[in-house]
């Protein structure tokens, strides 16, 4: 059993080893980013391989939660193909897994799983509420993004 616990994590080292060169091929230039789509297939890319890492343990929660902050560094670089439905999904879909963790997986790693969604929200919430005073497209997105996420607790 313990070799099965350890070939997700193994999988999503792979994954992560496999789209992080391609999201780096991806120039980011002032004001977005040059080839959203490209940035989308290397984000769906690495979604599909966070999806096969599944495991009950959550040793594929990490994976996500990088998954997720690349998303949100691509939505704040305001690349079209980074959608506000597109984070608010994955938001989700991270507050979800990590609900799924099997009670006996590891307290100090589920903890840090939380600790790191709960930092994320903060952030979005954050740089959302440090816009709504300015009237232009990084508002729009975030309110967007708030609006699609509906209340996510940390």
């Amino acid at each position: 059993m313990a070799a099965d616990e350890g070939a997700p994590a193994t999988a999503a080292v792979a994954a992560a080893a496999v789209v992080a060169p391609a999201l780096a091929t991806v120039r980011v230039q002032e004001g977005g980013v040059r080839d959203g789509k490209r940035v989308r297939e290397c984000l769906q890319r690495a979604a599909k391989a966070a999806d096969a890492c599944k495991a009950a343990n959550g040793q594929h929660v990490p994976l996500l939660l990088e998954l997720l902050d690349t998303h949100l560094f691509y939505f704040e670089k305001a690349t079209d193909d980074v959608t506000p439905e597109l984070v608010a999904g994955l938001l989700r879909e991270v507050a979800e897994q990590i609900g799924a963790v099997r009670p006996s997986a590891d307290p100090a790693a589920v903890a840090a799983m939380q600790a790191h969604y709960a930092a994320t929200l903060q952030h979005v919430r954050a740089r959302a509420a440090a816009l709504t005073t300015q009237a232009d497209a990084a508002a729009a997105r975030y309110g967007a993004l708030l609006a699609t996420a509906g209340t996510l607790a940390p």
